[in-house]
């Protein structure tokens, strides 16, 4: 095994550690070096050279996969996470807060004032696990014993990525597989909707089909809906697209002798909404399975992820041959306490 095979797999200053343990293995195991992981059980005794080995490689590579970085989810970048949840809690119950009553302008001060009213629904989700393992088995520790290097990290590193991509699923779309379903961030219920208008070759809705003019009109028509609406109480600031359809404003310009993309040309004059995304997973979340848009408040008293227990690494546990690391996360999906700070336009 090569150090081009190793490198970037986790922190650099872990990797080093598990070099040095692997190399001087034979001699530390002489001198009886403690580790705080003990395989007992199964067919690994705790004092044996390979349950050993495993013992203080896992001591050095846990860590460091906890501190691997995927910039390429989007969810977090997107979406407010709360993990301040306590991991105990069996469900999550939000309250869904929508306003009324309007001020009254009078010269004389009536009986009858009119009260503020929050009109309030509760809506009650279930936390689920999310688990995944790796396991190393005896024969990878005496083959990394021979050569005098550490354990392969990518199955630890796979295995967290998987979590953390499963994660980044259900921050969008959600989980309808289970009798508590849980919903994402594009496929919410109770939210605004702006038809799209069929303005395209055709009577097509789609941006591909569409002139610069009526792609912007789209583009401004769904976050100013939701501004008319609520009467300038949500204002989104962020808007979330289709790969496809970001990739089509990202690369046309708008025209008029200008240079400018019209996502360009958006962002500059757009007064409100200050980030605009691209996900696939937004390709098949609209009506019929179409394409959808959404644009919304990101902010955490509208919408925010219950996560209540992000990635863990349970203790390592010898199981026959193999040392097995369980690991795990807990989540409810999305809390949407404001649904008419949330637009959807299918479509584009």
């Amino acid at each position: 095994m090569s150090d081009t095979i190793m490198s970037n797999a986790i922190p650099k200053d872990k990797l080093k550690e598990m070099w040095l343990a692997a190399r001087n293995h034979e001699s530390e195991h002489t001198k009886g070096h403690k580790t705080e992981y003990r395989l007992d059980g199964g067919s690994w005794r705790a004092d044996s050279a390979e349950s050993f080995f495993v013992a203080r490689q896992l001591e050095f590579m846990r860590p460091g996969i906890y501190a691997v970085q995927y910039p390429a989810l989007k969810a977090q970048k997107l979406i407010p996470f709360n993990t301040s949840i306590d991991p105990g809690a069996a469900e999550y119950t939000a309250t869904i807060v929508d306003q009324a009553g309007e001020v009254l302008i009078t010269g004389d001060i009536p009986d009858d004032v009119p009260m503020v009213e929050l009109k309030t629904a509760q809506v009650s989700t279930k936390f689920w696990h999310l688990m995944l393992g790796y396991a190393y088995s005896i024969q990878e520790a005496r083959t990394a014993m021979f050569a005098k290097v550490p354990l392969i990290p990518q199955k630890a590193l796979r295995t967290r990525e998987q979590m953390e991509r499963k994660l980044d699923d259900i921050a969008f779309l959600g989980d309808s597989t289970k009798v508590s379903p849980m919903v994402g961030l594009l496929n919410a219920t109770g939210t605004d909707t702006y038809a799209t208008p069929a303005t395209g070759k055709n009577g097509s809705t789609a941006w591909k089909n569409k002139g610069s003019d009526d792609v912007l009109k789209d583009l401004n028509g769904a976050p100013n809906q939701v501004i008319v609406n609520t009467k300038e109480i949500e204002v989104p600031n962020t808007m979330v697209l289709p790969l496809s359809a970001k990739t089509e404003i990202s690369n046309r310009r708008v025209g008029d002798g200008t240079s400018l993309t019209i996502l360009k040309y958006f962002l500059e004059n757009q007064e409100f909404i200050k980030e605009v995304e691209g996900t696939y997973k937004a390709e098949t979340a609209g009506t019929s399975s179409g394409t959808r848009g959404v644009a919304y408040v990101k902010d955490p008293t509208r919408l925010e992820m219950l996560v209540s227990q992000p990635f863990e690494q349970l203790p390592p546990e010898a199981r026959g041959a193999k040392v097995i690391t369980l690991c795990h996360m807990r989540t409810a999906g999305l809390a949407l306490y404001l649904p008419k700070s949330v637009v959807y336009f299918d479509g584009i």
